[in-house]
């Protein structure tokens, strides 16, 4: 691979409001995975359009402007991935909880003493 000259060098702080956008994102989603843990509802929704307008503002950097930035988006594919795991091990958690408050449950219908 050769070497880059000095216009092909790249800087991540040529557009400092990109690399704001991304931290933001991560920060938020670092953010939500705490408040599942806490049991907290959350909405995603509004970071939705917050990455689509990000993407295409990226897309529309020059090449290797382009490719540092998309290395940068990787924090946030990370912590996504992460999310998702926090929100299936929450939903196996609750499914725990359920299953024995049922058997609890049927357990004290069968052992109590008929009314009447």
């Amino acid at each position: 691979m050769k070497p880059r000259g000095p216009a092909e060098t790249t800087d991540v702080t040529q557009h400092p409001e990109l690399a704001s956008e991304i931290q933001s994102l991560i920060n938020g989603l670092t953010q939500a995975r705490h408040d599942i843990k806490q049991g907290k509802l959350l909405d995603l929704t509004p970071m939705h359009p917050r990455l689509t307008a990000l993407c295409a503002t990226i897309d529309g950097l020059p090449g290797g402007e382009a490719a540092d930035y998309k290395k940068k988006l990787v924090g946030v594919m990370d912590e996504l991935d992460l999310l998702t795991k926090t929100v299936k091990q929450g939903l196996k958690d609750l499914e725990g909880q359920i299953g024995e408050a049922s058997r609890r449950g049927q357990a004290h219908l069968a052992y109590s003493k008929p009314k009447g």
